[in-house]
């Protein structure tokens, strides 16, 4: 089958129409996804910036929720070893004083042994705990 020329030429115009038709469609497309690509890009930057923003703030409340509790828990730890202290101070004078009303001696150097031992650990202990809480 032969095609004549005019023909021919008619269906390389329409072809070259079509083309042309493909081509400015091609172009719109890729321009409405690069339109699209950008407004997406800068919703999800936005987001991600905010997000990037909650994150830190709440991660700047918790440390400072931390500190706090530390503090606390410090304080009441050294509140707990003034009360031990002064607790044992009383309790050894009590013994100390109960020893010198029995009269004898010997009770009362044991029972001044015993206290002064007792005193001196618990004073090493609570200088060590005091030394750990810096």
């Amino acid at each position: 089958m032969t095609v004549t020329k005019s023909a021919q030429s008619t269906i390389d115009a329409s072809v070259e129409s079509a083309t042309k038709v493909v081509d400015a469609s091609a172009a719109r497309a890729a321009k409405v996804v690069d339109a699209t690509t950008e407004r997406v890009t800068k919703v999800v930057d936005a987001t991600t910036e905010r997000v990037t923003k909650a994150v830190d703030e709440s991660a700047e409340r918790a440390q400072n929720f931390n500190e706090k509790v530390y503090a606390a828990a410090k304080q009441a730890s050294l509140l707990t070893l003034d009360s031990y202290e002064k607790s044992l101070g009383t309790v050894t004078e009590f013994q100390k004083k109960l020893a010198g009303a029995s009269g004898l001696d010997w009770v009362g150097a044991v029972v001044n042994a015993q206290a002064d031992l007792v005193s001196g650990l618990s004073a090493t202990a609570t200088s060590a705990a005091r030394e750990m809480l810096k």
